[in-house]
């Protein structure tokens, strides 16, 4: 289904990346955990599609960010 887990984030930081219907890559990123946590910066390129702004550094407590990437 085009899903690939990266090696870049480990638990409680849980990232799935797959390819949207524009065929742009999408990252789905998942903090589990109480604490704020730093997004490796190789997962940081690209638009957060639920602000519609550049990604974040960060990742807030039992955030969530769909991270569209920049070809």
């Amino acid at each position: 289904a085009g899903v690939v887990w990266p090696d870049a984030a480990r638990f409680p930081l849980i990232v799935r990346t797959g390819t949207l219907t524009n065929g742009s890559r999408v990252r789905y990123l998942l903090n589990y955990s109480r604490e704020k946590l730093n997004i490796p910066r190789e997962l940081t390129n690209g638009t957060d599609l639920l602000t519609g702004r550049q990604a974040a550094s960060t990742i807030d407590p039992w955030g969530v960010a769909i991270l569209e990437s920049r070809r």
